[in-house]
């Protein structure tokens, strides 16, 4: 999905980050994917400055290259039944 497709149902433009990060966070505090992951930008499929601002705060010793790849396996691959 890409963030135009959700904004709407988030608050409109500039809720959309808060929302998304509250998530990351509090999945992360868990051991779960950042799920934000499944988020991108319509033009670049990719996601936006604010998810890599967060991979930088969250992984601070991981890089992009095959960050976005990899968290997008593990969200497809966990055990959210478990969790």
């Amino acid at each position: 999905m890409n963030y135009g497709d959700i904004m709407n149902e988030l608050g409109g433009r500039g809720h959309i980050g808060k929302v998304l990060d509250e998530v990351n966070r509090r999945e992360h505090a868990k051991g779960h994917p950042m799920l934000s992951a499944l988020v991108v930008q319509k033009d670049t499929g990719r996601p936006g400055d604010g998810f890599w601002s967060l991979v930088a705060e969250l992984f601070p010793s991981v890089g992009r290259q095959g960050f976005w790849e990899a968290e997008c396996e593990r969200i497809w691959a966990f055990d959210w039944n478990a969790s």
